[in-house]
């Protein structure tokens, strides 16, 4: 029988792997310890109550923006902002079309 090797079973385990490679790698500093504590805090969280949506969405965001950190602590701020244009865009689009504006005089 083949034996199973060891996967991190919870967004826990997960998230610290991430979080090790990322050191090992260079990419965090000091300061992004607030950051690297509010990752794991929500990794916690959505193992607790994984049905809960928005904290899937906020785990999400928060891991994305670690995993965006640079050897030198900055985020890409052109890459975020081309992120929001692009989710504020695709709701725009997603409204229902409507009808030619008609003048009431």
């Amino acid at each position: 029988m083949a034996r199973r090797t060891s996967v991190p079973s919870s967004n826990v385990a997960a998230a610290q792997a991430t979080v090790d490679e990322l050191h090992k790698l260079g990419r965090l500093e000091p300061v992004d310890g607030a950051l690297v504590r509010a990752v794991l805090t929500l990794a916690a969280a959505v193992d607790d109550d994984p049905g809960h949506a928005s904290l899937w969405k906020e785990y999400r965001g928060a891991l994305e923006l670690l995993m965006g950190r640079g050897g030198d602590g900055k985020v890409d701020e052109f890459g975020a902002l081309l992120e929001r244009l692009d989710a504020m865009s695709a709701e725009v689009g997603d409204a229902a079309p409507r009808g030619p504006k008609v003048s009431r005089r």
